[in-house]
């Protein structure tokens, strides 16, 4: 309950600040009317989840902005259809079952979004399957559920069809901070808990076209000389719809089968470690690429990746496919996606790993307020 209550607690501050700015930006020196502002709320309903989400936007143009997003997961709500996850109805769901994740951030930009600085907060009081709750009762352990994260980005360059960026960027994962699987992205520096990610790199956009170059250093937080995994990606953005001059209306013949946008990212990376901890030369790949389809109030998208940690004691890989397809008509929207992984780990030598395979699939619908 506690946790649950911090999780809370970030959205209040975060829709408090959000008011007092917008208190600011009307009674300043400037105008009212140079000030605007723009609050979006969804909820998204699910078999044996509830979303609730928000997009703020408040503008001085040329001046400063402020943007705050978030949700809060809301895992086997109290209703006679939840679900939970080994598959039983439940109508008074316990104790433990009734799980949230909660992530929100808010970004201050000033001078036309030159400069910009965000702040992201994280608060999970959800336990993976078989996680035993007991033993860290009876040991008196902590729960650190927490994770957070700082990143600034800056325009270095800028004309009319070009923008160069830099960008540095600090994450903090707690031990016992987790989500149900899909729900945090393999390349969100959420996504591994336990550890620290520091990122540095570089964005270039012009036309259509985004070019990303980055350097990710990260570090368990077991000991103090944990082992480093150190990785470069490289990743294209494209917006097809820009790039052709379509607005993504109707469309005629083979035109339907385009994309409204495409990207791909690619990742490789060594682990640095002491020569005793037996991992030094390690190395970790990572390849991902999909599409995205507007045409009027049809959307779909369908992604792919591929990991691959390759390592003589502790070797794994991955992969999977994911995709939705959907229809929003003004306040509502209802949305068919699927979710298929693999993976393959062996922890013993000479000893075939079995593969793991993970399928989810269903129907999720939206509304806006």
């Amino acid at each position: 309950m506690r946790e649950k209550l911090r999780g809370h607690s970030l959205f209040a501050g975060i829709f408090t600040s959000m008011f007092i700015c917008m208190g600011l930006g009307n009674a300043g020196f400037r105008s009212a009317a140079a000030f605007e502002s723009q609050v979006d709320v969804k909820a998204k309903s699910e078999q044996s989840r509830d979303t609730i989400s928000f997009k703020g936007h408040f503008r001085d143009p040329g001046w400063l902005s402020i943007k705050a997003d978030g949700s809060v997961l809301d895992l086997n709500p109290m209703r006679a259809d939840a679900l939970a996850w080994y598959g039983f109805k439940l109508t008074e769901p316990a104790p433990l079952e009734k799980q949230t994740v909660t992530d929100s951030r808010i970004s201050l930009g000033v001078w036309d979004d030159r400069v910009r600085w965000s702040s992201r907060q994280a608060v999970s009081n959800y336990f993976k399957p078989g996680t035993d709750l007991e033993y860290l009762r009876r040991a008196g352990v902590g729960f650190d559920s927490g994770a957070t994260s700082q990143r600034l980005e800056a325009t270095v360059f800028r004309t009319d069809s070009i923008r160069v960026s830099l960008l540095a960027e600090y994450a903090r994962v707690g031990t016992h901070f987790a989500a149900p699987d899909g729900v945090i992205k393999r390349q969100d520096p959420f996504f591994k808990r336990n550890s620290t990610t520091s990122q540095f790199g570089a964005t270039i956009e012009g036309g259509g076209i985004v070019v990303s170059l980055e350097q990710l250093a990260q570090q368990s937080l077991d000991q103090s000389n944990a082992s480093i995994l150190l990785q470069n990606r490289v990743g294209l953005s494209l917006s097809f719809d820009q790039l052709l001059g379509r607005n993504g209306g109707a469309r005629q013949g083979i035109s339907w089968l385009l994309p409204s946008s495409g990207w791909v990212s690619i990742g490789q990376g060594i682990v640095r470690a002491p020569v005793s901890q037996g991992i030094a030369g390690d190395t970790a790949s990572d390849v991902s690429f999909g599409f995205a389809w507007n045409v009027g109030k049809f959307y779909a998208n369908a992604g792919y990746w591929r990991s691959e940690y390759q390592s003589l004691f502790y070797p794994w890989k991955g992969s999977g496919l994911n995709g939705s397809l959907g229809f929003h008509d003004g306040a509502w929207a209802v949305d068919l996606y699927f979710d298929v992984s693999s993976s393959l780990q062996s922890y013993e030598p000479n000893v075939l790993p079995q593969p793991i395979t993970r399928v989810m699939s269903g129907v999720s619908y939206r509304a806006r307020f």
